[in-house]
């Protein structure tokens, strides 16, 4: 390696490149300075050397990069001269303070003198203080101004370390730690404001990436949170000092980065380093300076960054972020304590990991013991006790500088490693070694055999789960969970109702479940609405899931009785079994270990589909610190304490909907082990007796589905009528020529393997996808031969003089049985399927065939009444637009009175009467 490459590689000369005060383009041999006059240049000999002195003079000198220029003309010279480089006094770059003259290393002594006297004659036409001469090993500062233009021996400073540091003023500092002028903390709501604005800026309306910005960010805040632990009696570094450059002011902040990567090494590998220009670091340290955010307790900074944290993983890095009314409730049921190792696997912002922390902190420091010990104790649980993986090397660091923010130590957080992988470098991670294991999975996506970036070292065949080749990403993390915790751990994770509920043994959802009989106790699920991952663009519907993982001795015992009930049952491979004949088997084994599960739908969870807060949450009711007040009852954490006192004598609550069910009534209630809890709160409700004056009906009993096939293609000059089912119930006819659907809907044009079947006036079809938004109806006159495929099951009623089938939509349309149908579904989707068996076993309450008639025809006559009205609206709103036109008089759109009723006032006229 030559002399010159050693130059190329100057750690100043990386270091300026890394803060964006210059660029080297190593293909070319080009270098491009970004100063108050760029230039661009050769990167060759001399210019190495120039490149390491302007480095040094903004680095170490602290001098501002936009008060230099490069190669910079020298006035009063013929022919034109340049200074290699001139600092200036002042971005208005008038009065020059430093003249440099650069030469290469290997520059003879003779030449180097007379480099001396071209930098003089330079820096005296300048007019500048200093002159400085450099060739790299060798350097010499003069004072020019106030000594006589030959004057070389009392005017010579010695080396270039001799130069004043910034213009040799020291900054005043206006926010010195611990005095009164120290920084404080805002209002929440301000410091939500700052942190807002601080990103807006990195981000620069799209400059950069979601991601990119998001991890400049955090590194400027890793930065202000290290400048707030400064001794009392220090200058603040994250400051703009009067009359600070933007470049000495970025200065700064880099070098608090550094120390801050000393004290904190997990979180930035080593060469990291803030990648934005010195005036953008220096606009977020004007918008930061003053606030104190670490003065803030804990739970006031959670709500300080959650809202923008939501914002931005939904919004930007396509994350589901995990809000706090969610971690609150999963670690409050869960419940560890100051022993236990808590893993969050796809760790995301860290969200569970601090409420973890929160929850544990709270509880020591209200406890008994001196304040010494309780906080000994406190950092001991931060420090030691709280693990996470996060596949993204730049997520993992986002929630390791949030972490720190809160107090709690990253150390224990891999990055740029997936939870799936079997070796990591925490030893803790490599076993069997946690307590609890809480998270909120991502889902929806698969691995792949020889996926090593999910896999890492582990391999597809050790999951019990896979599906061939591949294996679904949530299940995968379950297994994967199970396998971290110790025996009788618990696991709490948000997953996806179709893992609870999806029947078909190919979707591997069934599998799953027996799965997780086969290695510990279904504790618990809490259903969430469906609006909960809708600010994050979701439309999944989800549940909590709690798990024990079984002891040693329960694995034990499992595992006998299950050889039992397969000897019992004369059956040599368990595999070999259908699904239901599974399920029969693992009812039995359930029985004879059975234990309480307990169940809850929280309808409300404290925040809106839009993610503003709302006072109702069925999860816990808040105290005035907004934790967990365990006084109340009318919340599913109460109730589950309650469960928790007298298990198998819960019995339930009505508002939240809550329930204790024996597992092994909860597996043997069908042959396909759904265990989601709408399904089986309703079927609580669903054995209530009929209301009076009506009597319970099962739909299979009343409908047959009409299997009258056709194939479009054997009539291709048939114009056919296809329809579809609206959420309101009705029946419009689908388009042609829209997404998949044919130009046209004649026989010839039809294509696809779907079966086709015809329906008749009077026949119920409902949508099997859109079931539960109301998207069920009669077949009317204008639809009457209409066709139709699978995904709409039409049935004709087998006795009209009991079941009127107008009355049926209406009744299947109702609260009530929207509620049972959202019970039965599968999947978790916003397309979640009502399959066939199900709805023909809902049971109905039907009054007797007279009254049925008589509900539906006023039911149709006040839609004939609304629609009629809407209609008139419509002409009126028509008409009054003319008017103001000028194209009709006023006068005529007000009505003749005439003597006939109107359908509003005549039903006036009969409540006057009644």
């Amino acid at each position: 390696m030559s002399e010159d490459d050693n130059l190329h590689l100057d750690p100043i000369v990386e270091k300026a490149e890394d803060r964006g005060y210059l660029e080297v383009d190593k293909d070319k041999e080009r270098i491009e300075y970004h100063c108050g006059d760029p230039h661009e240049e050769d990167y060759v000999k001399e210019e190495k050397v120039r490149a390491v002195t302007y480095s040094w003079l903004i680095i170490e000198m602290e001098y501002a990069a936009e008060c230099i220029g490069v190669e910079f003309s020298v006035p009063d010279r013929v022919p034109t001269k340049f200074a290699d480089i001139v600092v200036f006094d002042s971005e208005d770059m008038t009065e020059p303070y430093i003249a440099v003259e650069n030469k290469s290393r290997d520059t003879s002594d003779a030449d180097y003198d007379q480099a001396i006297e071209q930098g003089y004659g330079y820096a005296n036409s300048l007019g500048a203080e200093y002159l400085l001469v450099d060739k790299g090993d060798q350097s010499v500062v003069y004072k020019v101004s106030g000594f006589g233009g030959m004057e070389r021996e009392e005017n010579r400073l010695g080396s270039k370390d001799k130069l004043p540091v910034g213009y040799d003023q020291e900054p005043e500092w206006e926010l010195i730690a611990g005095e009164e002028n120290d920084i404080s903390p805002s209002p929440v709501e301000e410091l939500e404001k700052k942190i807002r604005r601080t990103h807006a800026e990195i981000w620069s309306g799209g400059k950069r990436d979601p991601l990119t910005s998001f991890d400049e960010w955090s590194k400027l805040l890793f930065a202000k949170v290290y400048d707030e632990g400064l001794k009392d009696g220090e200058p603040r570094m994250f400051q703009r000092g009067v009359g600070m450059s933007d470049s000495r002011v970025a200065n700064n902040v880099h070098d608090l980065f550094e120390d801050a990567k000393e004290e904190h090494p997990t979180v930035f590998e080593d060469g990291a380093t803030i990648e934005l220009p010195a005036e953008k670091v220096a606009d977020i340290v004007d918008i930061l300076q003053e606030e104190s955010i670490t003065s803030h307790d804990l739970d006031g900074i959670g709500r300080a960054f959650e809202e923008f944290f939501g914002q931005i993983f939904r919004g930007q890095l396509g994350q589901y972020f995990t809000r706090r009314e969610l971690t609150r409730y999963m670690v409050s049921t869960v419940d560890p304590d100051t022993t236990d190792f808590v893993l969050d696997p796809t760790v995301g912002s860290g969200g569970f990991l601090i409420e973890t922390y929160y929850q544990l902190h709270n509880e020591i420091m209200s406890g008994s013991g001196s304040e010494r010990q309780k906080v000994e104790q406190s950092v001991n649980f931060a420090q030691n006790h709280l693990y996470g993986v996060e596949i993204h090397e730049k997520l993992s660091r986002i929630a390791k500088v949030n972490m720190i923010l809160h107090k709690v130590s990253p150390k224990n957080i891999e990055g740029d490693r997936s939870c799936l992988d079997t070796q990591f470098d925490r030893d803790r991670l490599n076993g069997e070694n946690f307590d609890v294991v809480v998270g909120n999975p991502p889902f929806g996506d698969s691995v792949e055999a020889g996926d090593r970036d999910r896999l890492g070292s582990n391999k597809l065949e050790r999951f019990d789960l896979k599906k061939g080749s591949k294996i679904k990403t949530e299940i995968a993390v379950i297994e994967r969970g199970i396998e971290f915790l110790k025996p009788g751990g618990t696991l709490a994770f948000v997953v996806p109702d179709g893992l609870l509920n999806n029947y078909s043994e190919r979707s591997n959802c069934p599998q799953l479940r027996r799965h997780l009989i086969r290695n510990g106790k279904i504790t618990g699920v809490t259903s969430l609405p469906e609006h909960t991952f809708t600010k994050a663009g979701a439309q999944n519907k989800t549940s909590i899931l709690f798990f024990e993982k079984y002891t040693e001795e329960e694995k034990e015992e499992f595992d006998e009785t299950f050889r039992q009930v397969l000897d019992e049952k004369e059956i040599d491979d368990f595999d070999d079994l259908t699904g239901s004949e599974k399920w029969d088997v693992m009812a039995d084994v359930v029985t004879e270990n059975d234990y309480p599960v307990f169940l809850a739908e929280a309808e409300e969870i404290g925040y809106a589909p839009t993610g503003e807060s709302v006072e109702r949450n069925d999860l816990y009711t808040p105290d005035e610190d907004g934790y967990p007040d365990l006084n109340t009852e009318d919340n599913i954490l109460a109730q589950y304490h309650k469960f928790c006192d007298d298990p198998e004598g819960y019995e339930g609550g009505d508002d939240p909907e809550t329930m204790s069910i024996m597992a092994s009534e909860m597996f043997s209630r069908r042959d396909d082990g759904r265990i989601d809890p709408k399904y089986h709160l309703f079927q609580r409700k669903a054995q209530e007796d009929a209301p009076d004056g009506t009597k319970k009906l099962r739909l299979g009993d009343a409908l047959e589905e009409r299997d009258e096939r056709v194939d479009p293609t054997n009539h291709p000059d048939t114009e056919f009528t296809v329809p579809t089912v609206t959420h309101d119930g009705d029946m419009t006819k689908r388009e042609a020529g829209k997404g998949k659907n044919p130009v046209a809907w004649e026989g010839q044009y039809f294509t696809g393997s779907s079966r086709w079947h015809y329906m008749y006036e009077g026949d119920i079809v409902y949508s099997q996808i859109d079931l539960w938004k109301g998207a069920i109806s009669t077949v009317g006159e204008d639809f009457d031969g209409a066709i139709s495929t699978t995904e709409f099951p039409i049935y004709k009623v087998e006795d009209e003089d009991k079941l009127d089938p107008h009355y049926l939509k209406l009744l299947l349309r109702s609260e009530y049985f929207q509620n049972a149908i959202r019970a039965i579904v599968t999947g978790h989707s916003n397309r979640r399927r009502t399959q066939q068996d199900d709805f023909e076993d809902l049971e109905i309450f039907i009054p007797e065939i007279g009254e049925q008639r008589q509900i539906a025809a006023e039911f149709a006559q006040r839609q004939e009444q609304i629609e009629k009205a809407e209609e008139e609206l419509d002409d009126l709103r028509s008409q009054l637009d003319k008017a103001v036109t000028g194209e009709l008089p006023l006068d005529e759109i007000i009505e003749e009175e005439t003597d006939e009723e109107t359908p509003v006032e005549a039903e006036l006229a009969e409540m006057d009467d009644d």
